[in-house]
């Protein structure tokens, strides 16, 4: 009876253990870390463990790895796509080490003088493949965080499912959830238990290469990112580089216009300096804004932005200064500002001309960086979460800031606050 009650504990124990791992191991699949979770999680997988143990419940690894799956979608908020491999990799190398478990045990029992022998050598055993599992589960994590977190990719979907089956098989083939597992090992000859030795360990060797595909496929995946970021680099660039030499060629001819004007107005010719005046305001509002705010593709973008502002008649004030330092990338920076200006054009866009206003302020202070724009809006108009907001959102939390949305009368006011990583 004692023996039964250690062991029962030991199993809860041992439970947390691997609970622990797990966690740790599906969290680097979440978009955004969450506090709190771990204990969360813990106390669901406790449960669950203490109620399999007390029902004797054959299916209670299913259980579990349900529960995993459900805390991981629901709770840590990972696509439903990218949770595949994380869940293949814990539930392939669990069954192993379950597996292992058991094929030894079952070899020692036909040995062992005595019950409480028997269960002070299974929880040995059972503490050391925790730990294999704990320490294998923290290399593995480290070593393949790219690919964890994604979806397995064109030409590695059936991977998942092949461990899926493989699992299945090497369960059922040592009947791991059958309730006389006990039994059913114990006559097991040693060819078999070889045999359903190889199985694991193919399961797993299955595993770590599609762990290794993935973590490939992330790699070039990144590769293509980044150059797909340095073309857009260098196209923001170029039309800087275009916006600076239009204010220039109008700069040089500034001074030939005023000798125009100035005969003009000397011959009385006061309609046609008039017309001519009005020909080259058209001419300067149609120049792209002149911007420096200390990033060039920023710069290059809140010229388009605000140029297509006042091509839609909408007054606009920009103050932005982002220090070459602040460690945010130009990629996202501009993905920002671009979706907060589209929402704000949108929004004044729906209002009379005379009312049409967006100032843009952005500025670094004691390593947050804070962007801030208001622009007019209808009255009535309700504020939907769309995707511009969505994308605003979801960089704010990948830099650790805030999104704060203040409709008030007849503007809107937007506030995003950035940490530096």
């Amino acid at each position: 009876m004692k023996c039964a009650v250690l062991l029962r504990l030991w199993w809860l124990l041992s439970n947390g253990l691997v609970s622990w791992a797990a966690f740790d191991f599906l969290s680097a699949a979440a978009p955004a870390p969450r506090r709190g979770c771990r204990a969360l999680w813990l106390a669901v997988s406790s449960l669950l463990t203490l109620t399999a143990l007390v029902l004797g419940c054959p299916a209670g690894f299913f259980l579990s790895l349900l529960a995993l799956a459900g805390f991981g979608r629901l709770v840590l908020r990972i696509p439903a796509a990218a949770l595949a491999l994380p869940l293949t990799v814990l539930t392939v190398f669990a069954t192993l080490l379950e597996g292992i478990s058991a094929l030894v045990m079952s070899w020692l029992s036909r040995t062992l003088p005595s019950p409480a022998l028997g269960t002070l050598l299974q929880i040995a055993l059972t503490l050391t493949l925790d730990l294999l599992l704990f320490s294998g589960l923290g290399i593995l994590r480290r070593r393949y965080a790219a690919a964890l977190g994604r979806t397995a990719g064109a030409g590695f979907d059936a991977l998942p499912l092949s461990c899926a089956l493989l699992v299945w098989a090497s369960r059922s083939a040592l009947g791991l959830d059958s309730p006389a597992f006990e039994g059913y090992l114990a006559g097991l000859d040693a060819a078999a238990r070889l045999t359903a030795l190889w199985m694991l360990l193919g399961t797993a060797a299955a595993a770590l290469i599609l762990l290794r595909a993935c973590s490939a496929a992330a790699g070039l995946s990144g590769q293509g990112r980044e150059l797909e970021r340095l073309r857009g680099q260098r196209r923001w660039l170029e039309a800087a580089g275009r916006a600076n030499a239009s204010h220039a060629a109008f700069r040089h001819d500034v001074d030939n216009h005023l000798l125009v004007i100035s005969g003009l107005l000397r011959a009385r010719q006061f309609d046609q300096a008039q017309r001519y005046a009005g020909a080259l305001r058209v001419r300067a509002a149609r120049l792209p804004a002149l911007i420096s705010t200390g990033r060039p593709p920023l710069d290059a973008l809140l010229a388009e932005k605000l140029a297509l502002a006042g091509e839609r008649q909408m007054e606009t004030r920009c103050q932005v200064c982002v220090p070459a330092d602040f460690p945010v990338d130009d990629v996202d920076l501009c993905a920002l500002f671009a979706n907060l200006l589209d929402n704000a054009i949108g929004a004044c866009g729906e209002v009379e001309p005379a009312r049409r206003r967006i100032t843009l302020s952005a500025g670094v202070r004691a390593g947050f960086l804070t962007v801030e724009v208001v622009n007019a809006a209808a009255g009535s108009r309700r504020i939907r979460p769309g995707t511009g907001l969505a994308n605003v959102r979801r960089l704010a939390e990948a830099y650790r800031g805030t999104v704060e949305i203040r409709p008030g009368g007849d503007v809107v006011r937007v506030r995003v606050l950035l940490c530096a990583p």
